[in-house]
Parts: C-alpha cells; sequence; structure tokens
C-alpha cells in the first residue's frame, strides 16, 4: 500500500492543506485515499510529537494505519510540519518495511519563512524563549530552527526515502505559488472531489505584531489570545502601513548569507541548478519595518486595548 508522509515545511501551506484533506475526508475514503485519525483526529502535528517524545513508538503507528484502512484504501496520506523537526530515519525506516513510502516537502527562502515564522510565533506562541522576542534575538538564534537546514534535512529524508519518491518544490517566485493546489495534483486528488475550505493562519501586519510582542500571550488560553487578536484589529494604529516585512536588509543579507552553502548544494544535487532561490527583489529598495516605538505602544494602543477589553471581562476566561 502507498503511504504518502508530507513534511511541510511549517509557512508553506501546510495549514491550508490540512484543511482541504481534512474537510473532505470521506470523500477521499470513497477515491481510495485516507487521511487517518490515527488516535490524534486529523491533525497529524500531535502525532509528529508523540513520536519525537517517545509517546508512541513506530510500529503502534503502522498498527493504527491499518487499522483505519479498508478493502478500497488505495494510499494513506500523513500531513504534519512537525515532521521535519523529529528524528526522521528511525520511524520512517520502520515504516517503509510495511508500506511504499513517498514524500514530500515545500522550501521557502529562509529570511521569508524567519519572518513568517517570527510572525507565527508572537501571536500564537507556544516557547516562551520567543514569545516576546524582537526580530533581532530570532535572527540571533535562527539555529533553534534547524530543519532549515535545507541540505541538512533532504539528507536525512532521502536517506531511508529513495530520491526518486521524494518530491521536493519551492514556495516562491521563480517556482509555485499556490503549493496546495500543486501538493493535491502530486498525491493524485482532484480539488473538483473537495469540500470547500477556507484558507488560514494569515500573518499580522508589522506594526500590529510590534504592540502584541510587548503583550506576551505565550501563558493566555487560545479564547483570550483570539479576543485579544480581535481586539487589536479594532483599534487604529497610525504606524501600520499594511506592510509585514519584519526584517531589515542587513538583517537579509545576514540570513542569506549563512545559508547560502547549504543552498547552493541542495539547488545543484537536487534541482541541477546554481541556485534555489529568486533573489532578484533583494536589489530593491525595501521600505523599513514600520515598528512602534514604547511611548505610543504602552502609552496609547496598549491602554486603548485594555479598555476595550474591560468592556467585555469575563467573556475570554481570564480577570482583565
Amino acid at each position: 500500500m502507498k503511504l504518502h508522509i508530507h513534511f511541510g515545511i511549517h509557512r508553506t501551506g501546510t495549514t491550508s492543506i490540512h484543511k482541504a484533506l481534512s474537510g473532505s475526508v470521506g470523500i477521499l475514503k470513497s477515491h481510495g485515499i485516507l487521511y487517518p485519525k490515527l488516535g490524534v483526529h486529523h491533525r497529524h502535528v500531535k502525532l509528529a510529537w508523540q513520536l519525537k517524545s517517545g509517546k508512541v513508538a513506530p510500529g503502534e503507528v503502522v498498527s493504527r494505519i491499518k487499522a483505519e484502512c479498508n478493502d478500497l484504501t488505495k494510499q494513506v496520506i500523513l500531513s504534519s510540519e512537525d515532521f521535519c523537526l523529529i528524528d526522521i530515519e528511525s520511524w520512517l525506516s520502520l515504516l517503509s518495511t510495511h508500506f511504499d513510502v513517498t514524500a514530500s516537502v515545500y522550501l521557502k527562502r529562509q529570511d521569508r519563512w524567519l519572518e513568517s515564522w517570527y510572525n507565527q510565533h508572537i501571536k500564537w506562541p507556544w516557547d516562551s524563549k520567543f514569545s516576546s522576542a524582537t526580530p533581532e534575538f530570532f535572527i540571533n538564534h535562527m539555529e533553534d530552527f534547524y530543519w532549515i537546514d535545507y541540505k541538512c534535512l533532504l539528507d536525512r529524508i532521502v536517506s531511508v526515502v529513495p530520491r526518486q519518491q521524494l518530491y521536493i518544490n519551492v514556495a516562491g517566485t521563480g517556482w509555485i505559488k499556490d503549493t496546495v493546489s500543486d501538493f493535491l495534483s502530486h498525491v493524485g486528488i482532484d480539488q473538483r472531489w473537495l469540500n470547500p475550505y477556507q484558507d488560514g493562519n494569515a500573518s499580522l501586519t508589522t506594526a500590529r505584531l510590534d504592540i502584541v510582542r510587548r503583550l506576551d500571550l505565550y501563558h493566555l488560553p487560545p479564547k483570550a489570545r483570539k479576543r485579544i487578536l480581535s481586539v487589536l484589529e479594532e483599534v487604529n494604529v497610525i504606524e501600520d502601513n499594511g506592510r509585514k516585512d519584519i526584517f531589515t536588509s542587513s538583517q537579509i543579507e545576514y540570513v542569506l548569507n549563512h545559508f547560502d552553502k547549504s543552498n547552493r548544494a541542495v539547488a545543484k544535487k537536487y534541482f541541477g541548478k546554481e541556485k534555489l532561490f529568486d533573489e532578484s527583489d533583494l536589489g530593491q529598495e525595501r521600505k523599513t519595518p514600520a515598528f512602534v516605538n514604547d511611548e505610543r505602544a504602552y502609552r496609547i494602543y496598549i491602554p486603548e486595548m485594555l479598555k476595550r477589553l474591560c468592556q467585555d471581562q469575563g467573556s475570554i476566561g481570564v480577570p482583565v
């Protein structure tokens, strides 16, 4: 039986891919494609963390998959961007003994990935180390995000999955813009089969993100986070120019230089090219990121948010 593993990576349309698959589980099953629950429902990120922590053994994953298959099942799809964070070889090797394993992964230029990852981590933090971080701090600790060294990531995958069974594409200029359509096409899913789904997980603008950073949402429950983000959208932030730039030109140059050798190796080994990413935009004048200074953040915008929150205190699940 075919088993396809989508490794992400994060911020390349993975949320929309999950929504497209999970919203049409029954329809896909009728076409012989199983997007399984695996005891964690249809968001397989929890499975990735169970594997990473050792709470579930690879053999149990095999059993869970087979338990959901039926006579119609031709292909099983697992999808989690966090698969690329764990010890790939150990669990992937075992799955390969039970299934005909193929895999896919989408790459994103590291400076753009870091900007998007920073945005996601500030508005919905899961690590207190970065929940109120400045962009400078984020860049200074970018090696924590080891999976964006794409040569190391891809070499780990192909140590188990044959190169011809690993689909690699690049999200961005010169490659593809719609990773959802590209992925569905690659795994043989006709989009006409699917129920309507909504793209989600949009980033905040730079100015609003800079205000949220100072609030540090890490310890708040989901309902409180959502209400705070909703209130923020109601506030008139004059610095907000609608852009989402996080890094300065010099910071972008630093990030790309850091990954240049690895990216060139990937371009040559996996694509037969000299360059992996389009960098034509780097010569263009880049607007200064629209951050908010402390004076306006603490004396104007945050008090305004507190006033609005006090109007519905108790509805967000925490004292105001």
